[in-house]
């Protein structure tokens, strides 16, 4: 019994579109008289039209369903001759192609991918020339007309692999291309997603980066995983050739043994470039001292430090202006004060609208935005969020008060913090630092206590797990500290 698996409602207004679909893959169909096959079409929409059309046993049935026999039976069938026929507008029905539904959005419900400009750059990454030189020689081969092979990045979870696959797509311009591998790996037909995947980005037209993240999690060993290696692996081969995809491409992964031990070919000459093959370790003491000023000085911008007063603007609340938190009490008058001459504050305009209206009395004071007093008020609140943290200062306290506590068997010799975790070091620094500024007379000395108490980082916390990676090192081209 042949059953046309039809999403688009399309083909059950227009049967007789998809009959000739089903000649053009069944020969042996095109025999018929168009009207004969008519005759024999049995629409199946519910479990109890399912039921209804089994009995019959009649082999000559055309069955045309929005749905597989699968999702009836719970497993696959010899029974059916089961043809996917494609959407009339191809990734879209005809459906959700009238209603304006894009195609990059349809693709990212189905399949997690997601493709757009990245925010960040090299600029907002802190540490490693050694992350930059591979870019520079990537962009070598591109510009002599050749697609870069593949860059793959290991090592300690948090250390930046992720974010330099950001960072390099907007470095090179390039729009991010990233999707989750874990939803693909648990669809009932991964590679004709990937395909479906594939096919999207060739008619994109644009350069891209694409990221597979934690890619370890494609290579479990079943079967599937099997067919969807394959697929990739040759995905890699024909990019540039083939595949006619402008793109780079980047491979992430936290666990790493597996795939040298099972897959050491996914990391060969002509799939991965012999210079790219990285192991991102625990940073070194100058490069977490870099990374400390790079989120202090994000921090202390004055654009940033004004976004976060007008968040509080926004979400105040009458019942939470607490006389003790000066900072609560300053947003409010703002806020009504803007609000009660005709500024919008709202969520979808707010930020915007209020933030030039800050700006604006920080840099003159005079020009009438603000009554002085509440002007006064917003620039003296902003000069309380400036953050006087050094980051040698705070470097040396953990290198000096956190690091000989510890075992030393269990503390890598470098610093023991990742980038991640200095990040959130610097945010939690931070409201710490505000929280007592806009209540007390606050020596910056007094928080770090705070802090250290709360933070054990991942390299005591997760020391077993770290030694089996780093037992990898040598396996690959570039180390970065």
């Amino acid at each position: 019994m042949v059953w046309l698996h039809a999403e688009d409602s399309y083909y059950y207004l227009n049967t007789k579109e998809a009959i000739k679909l089903l000649q053009n893959r069944q020969p042996k169909s095109s025999k018929q008289k168009m009207e004969t096959i008519e005759d024999n079409i049995e629409f199946i929409f519910t479990k109890n039209d399912f039921d209804a059309l089994l009995p019959k046993k009649d082999f000559n049935k055309i069955v045309l369903s929005p749905f597989s026999p699968k999702h009836f039976l719970g497993t696959d069938s010899p029974f059916f001759g089961v043809y996917k026929i494609p959407n009339k507008y191809g990734l879209l029905t005809e459906s959700e192609r009238n209603s304006g539904k894009k195609k990059k959005k349809k693709l990212q419900q189905e399949t997690g991918l997601t493709v757009e400009l990245s925010p960040v750059n090299f600029d907002d990454m802190a540490g490693s020339q050694k992350l930059r030189e591979i870019a520079r020689k990537l962009n070598i081969k591109y510009s002599m007309g050749e697609m870069p092979d593949a860059v793959f990045l290991a090592g300690i979870m948090g250390t930046g692999k992720s974010f330099f696959a950001q960072t390099l797509a907007g470095e090179t311009e390039r729009y991010l291309v990233s999707f989750n591998l874990t939803k693909l790996m648990y669809h009932e037909n991964p590679i004709e997603e990937f395909d479906k995947i594939i096919a999207f980005l060739e008619k994109e037209d644009k350069k891209l980066l694409f990221w597979i993240d934690e890619i370890e999690k494609m290579f479990t060993g079943s079967e599937k995983s099997e067919h969807m290696k394959n697929k990739f692996l040759t995905f890699l081969n024909d990019l540039g050739l083939t595949i006619n995809i402008d793109a780079f491409v980047v491979m992430t992964a936290n666990n790493v043994s597996d795939i040298l031990k099972k897959n050491p070919e996914l990391l060969r000459g002509g799939r991965v470039e012999t210079y790219a093959k990285i192991f991102m370790d625990f940073p070194e003491k100058k490069t977490a001292e870099t990374i400390f000023e790079l989120y202090i000085n994000k921090r202390n911008k004055l654009k940033e430090r004004a976004e976060r007063l007008a968040y509080l603007m926004l979400s105040i609340q009458e019942e939470e202006a607490d006389e003790s938190l000066w900072i609560i009490k300053y947003a409010k008058e703002a806020k009504d004060y803007l609000e009660s001459n005709g500024v919008a504050i709202s969520k979808q305009n707010g930020i915007k609208s209020l933030v030039d209206e800050i700006l604006k009395n920080a840099q003159d004071s005079d020009d009438g935005m603000l009554p002085q007093t509440t002007s006064n008020i917003v620039i003296q609140t902003l000069k309380k969020m400036i953050f006087p943290l050094n980051a040698e200062d705070v470097t040396d306290y953990i290198d000096r008060n956190y690091v000989p506590e510890c075992d030393p068997n269990v503390i890598p010799e470098n610093f023991p913090y990742v980038p991640a975790e200095i990040k959130e070091i610097v945010t939690q620094l931070y409201y710490l630092h505000l929280e007592k500024n806009f209540n007390d007379d606050i020596d910056i000395s007094e928080i770090y206590n705070d802090l250290m108490k709360e933070n054990i980082p991942i390299g005591e916390a997760g020391s077993i797990g770290i030694d089996v990676m780093k037992g990898n090192e040598d396996k690959f081209s570039v180390i970065v500290k």
